[in-house]
C-alpha cells in the first residue's frame, strides 16, 4: 500500500477526529466511583499511596474538582505511549502496519475511554505495552538503548501494578526465551532479575502494594469476566479480524512462526493476568489480518465475513431496543439521541460489510476506522450527557435517608461503598458544609450534610427536590 495523498488525507482525518474526542466531556463527567474518587481522596489530603497521586496534585492544583487538571495526565500519557508504541513497532514491523495498528488504537472505545479518567490504568497499558515491545526489540537488535528502555518500562509497570506487571514480566519472557530463536538473546537481558529486584525494592521502602486503590482493571480489581467484556467491547466493530489473527496464529504457532508465537503469547498472557496491554496486542492483530485480507488466496476471509455479517444483524436489534429504551427513560430526547447513535454506527458497519464482501480496501477502511471514531463523538454529545444525569440522579436517591436527622441536617451514606471510593461522599464533602461521621452502633458511615437552605416543610419529597437543584447547581459550578 503506497502512502498516497488520499491516505494521508483519511489519516490526518482520523487524528482530528481522534483528538477532538479527547477533549469531549473532561469537564462533563463526575468523578466516577472506585479508582478515580480514590485518587481524588489522595490529592486532596496530600496522602499518597499511589505512584501518580503526586503527578495528579500538581496538575489539578491540589483540587480534584478541577477536572480538566485531574485528567490530563492520563490524556498526556496515552497520547505519548501511543506515538512511542508506533514508533517502536515501526521498526519491528513497516509502515504500512504501523498506519493500520495507529488507526485502530485510536478507534478503540477502550482506550479513549480509560485516558479520560484520571486512574493508573492508562498508566499500565502504556508501560506494559512499551516494556513488552522494546523488550521484542532487544531480542531482534540487542543494543543498549532497547536495554534502557525495556528495563526502565518493566520497572515503572511493577511500581504501578506489582502484581499484575511482576506476572507478566516474569512469565512472558520465560515463553520467548524457551520456545523462540532470538529468545536465547534474553539470557543478556535477564528481565526476571530486574522483577525480582524491583520487587524487594518497592518492599523494603514500603511501597510494595500487590492490591491498588488507582486501577479499575487488573489482577485484584475486577473479575476476569469483567475484564474480558470490557476489553472486547472496545474492539466491537474489528472483531471479526481479531478472531482471524487468533485463528491463523494458532495454527501457524505449529510451525515455529515468529510473529505468531511473540504476539500470540502475549495475548494470552495478559489476558490471563488482566494486564491492559492486552488492547495493543490485540490491534497487533487486527492490524496485520487487516493488512493481509487483501491478499490473494487469503484463507481466513470466512471468519471476518461471517462477524462482520452478524455484528450488523445483532446491532440492528440493539438499535430498536436503545430508541425504544431511551424512549421510556428520556422521551424524546432519548429517542432521537438513540437513533442518532444507532444510524450512524449501523450504516458505517454496513459499508465496511459491503467492503469486506466487496474486497473494496476503501469501503472496508472508511466503515473499520470511522465506525469508532465517530460513533465516539455522536455518543460524547448525545448519549453521554443523558446517562451521567441519570447516573448522578440514581446515586441520589439511592443514598439519601428518607428521615430527617433534624429539620437542617441529612444523612448521606451508603454501606456498599468503602469512603475512600464514594464519588458523591466525596464530591458532597468538598462542595458543602459537611462532615463525615462514623455511626459505628449503627453500622453507618457517611456524611451529615447541612443544607444552604431549609425547605419550609418537612415534607421528604420537599427536601429531596431542594438538594437535588442544590446538587446540581454545584455540579454546574465546577
Amino acid at each position: 500500500m503506497k502512502w498516497t495523498l488520499d491516505k494521508q488525507l483519511f489519516a490526518g482525518l482520523a487524528v482530528v477526529v481522534f483528538l477532538f474526542n479527547c477533549t469531549l466531556l473532561m469537564d462533563f463527567a463526575w468523578l466516577f466511583q472506585g479508582a478515580e474518587t480514590s485518587l481524588a481522596n489522595e490529592v486532596v489530603k496530600k496522602n499518597f499511596t499511589s505512584p501518580i497521586g503526586w503527578i495528579l496534585e500538581k496538575f489539578s492544583a491540589g483540587d480534584p474538582l478541577n477536572l480538566v487538571g485531574f485528567r490530563l495526565p492520563g490524556l498526556l500519557i496515552g497520547l505519548l505511549g501511543l506515538l512511542a508504541l508506533t514508533l517502536i513497532i515501526r521498526k519491528i514491523l513497516g509502515n504500512t502496519f504501523t498506519l493500520l495498528f495507529f488507526l485502530a488504537m485510536v478507534n478503540n472505545y477502550f482506550f479513549l475511554g480509560i485516558m479520560k479518567v484520571a486512574t493508573a490504568d492508562i498508566w499500565s497499558l502504556v508501560f506494559q505495552s512499551i516494556g513488552i515491545v522494546s523488550l521484542i526489540r532487544f531480542m531482534k537488535t540487542p543494543t543498549l538503548l532497547w536495554r534502557i528502555i525495556s528495563y526502565s518500562c518493566i520497572a515503572i509497570s511493577i511500581w504501578l501494578h506489582p502484581l499484575t506487571s511482576s506476572m507478566l514480566f516474569l512469565i512472558l519472557p520465560s515463553i520467548y526465551y524457551i520456545f523462540s530463536e532470538q529468545g536465547k538473546r534474553l539470557i543478556a537481558h535477564l528481565p526476571w532479575l530486574l522483577v525480582i529486584g524491583v520487587l524487594i525494592l518497592l518492599y523494603f521502602t514500603g511501597q510494595l502494594q500487590w492490591l491498588v486503590n488507582d486501577h479499575y482493571l487488573g489482577w485484584g480489581q475486577s473479575g476476569f469476566g469483567t475484564f474480558l467484556i470490557v476489553i472486547l467491547v472496545g474492539a466491537l466493530p474489528l472483531l471479526g479480524f481479531l478472531i482471524a489473527g487468533i485463528v491463523a496464529s494458532a495454527k501457524n504457532i505449529r510451525k515455529s512462526e515468529e510473529f505468531s508465537l511473540l504476539f500470540l503469547s502475549w495475548l494470552v498472557i495478559a489476558l490471563l493476568v488482566q494486564s491492559p496491554s492486552a488492547i495493543v496486542v490485540m490491534n497487533i492483530f487486527i492490524a496485520k489480518h487487516i493488512q493481509d485480507f487483501f491478499h490473494k488466496n487469503y484463507p481466513y476471509g470466512k471468519y471476518i465475513k461471517a462477524y462482520s455479517t452478524l455484528h450488523l444483524i445483532v446491532f440492528f436489534f440493539v438499535a430498536a431496543f436503545l430508541m425504544l429504551g431511551g424512549f421510556f427513560i428520556f422521551r424524546g430526547t432519548g429517542f432521537r439521541s438513540g437513533l442518532a447513535f444507532s444510524f450512524v454506527y449501523w450504516v458505517l458497519s454496513f459499508i465496511m460489510v459491503i467492503g469486506v464482501f466487496g474486497e473494496n480496501r476503501r469501503f472496508l477502511y472508511a466503515g473499520a476506522f470511522l465506525t469508532g471514531m465517530l460513533t465516539t463523538t455522536l455518543f460524547c454529545i448525545q448519549l453521554f450527557p443523558l446517562l451521567e444525569n441519570q447516573r448522578i440522579h440514581r446515586s441520589i436517591l439511592n443514598s439519601m435517608e428518607e428521615k430527617r436527622i433534624t429539620p437542617d441536617w441529612i444523612l448521606y451514606q451508603d454501606e456498599k461503598i468503602p469512603i475512600k471510593k464514594d464519588n458523591l461522599l466525596f464530591y458532597l464533602n468538598q462542595k458543602t458544609n459537611g462532615t463525615v461521621v462514623d455511626e459505628k452502633e449503627e453500622g453507618k458511615v457517611g456524611l451529615q450534610l447541612l443544607l444552604k437552605s431549609t425547605p419550609d416543610s418537612m415534607d421528604v419529597s420537599g427536601w429531596r427536590d431542594n438538594f437535588q437543584r442544590q446538587t446540581y447547581q454545584l455540579k454546574k459550578e465546577i
